[in-house]
């Protein structure tokens, strides 16, 4: 459950991005779309963005001190290059995040910066909330909400598999 959320949940995003870009374009597909989603896993509970800041607060204070796993989902929706239709292509990346042991002023201080009012687990590591964080496992893009290499190695197999034509496309 704690992989499928984010995958299912980044697949809807490009996809509807995908069909709502087709039907406003004469019908004609864009070259890629990439949906991404990000949670945070702790004791078996999906945590997203907080609602307000009580709930910044209080999704902080049960991380101080605890280890945790981000987990973000990314989807690419393509054109068939042989027929009509699209694909969606998925890629699933964990990272263990150690959160250090806060005090509670120095959590309200973060709180009240606003910086994690919009992050999954209500925190951003690239920012302020790098002072939260006792160390990582895995990928820190991944915890950023990009899995960049990952994404980055699931266009080369599309690729490599003439599945994605990268010559066309407009970057």
């Amino acid at each position: 459950m704690a992989f499928e959320y984010p995958v299912e949940t980044a697949s809807e995003k490009a996809k509807e991005v995908y069909v709502r870009l087709v039907q406003t374009d004469d019908h004609n597909p864009p070259d890629l779309v990439i949906g991404a989603d990000t949670v945070i896993v702790y004791d078996g509970e999906i945590l997203e963005k907080p609602v307000d800041k009580v709930d910044n607060v209080r999704m902080l204070a049960d991380l101080c001190g605890r280890s945790f796993h981000v987990i973000t989902g990314v989807a690419l929706v393509h054109p068939i290059l042989s027929a009509p239709g699209y694909q969606i292509r998925t890629v699933c990346e964990q990272t263990k995040v150690h959160f250090a042991d806060v005090p509670a002023p120095l959590l309200q201080a973060y709180v009240e910066s606003g910086e994690g009012l919009d992050r999954a687990g209500g925190f951003a590591i690239q920012g302020r909330g790098a002072l939260l964080i006792r160390g990582i496992e895995g990928d820190y893009n991944n915890v950023v909400g990009f899995p960049l290499y990952s994404v980055f190695d699931l266009l080369h197999n599309l690729v490599e598999n003439e599945e994605l034509d990268l010559e066309g496309m407009d970057m």
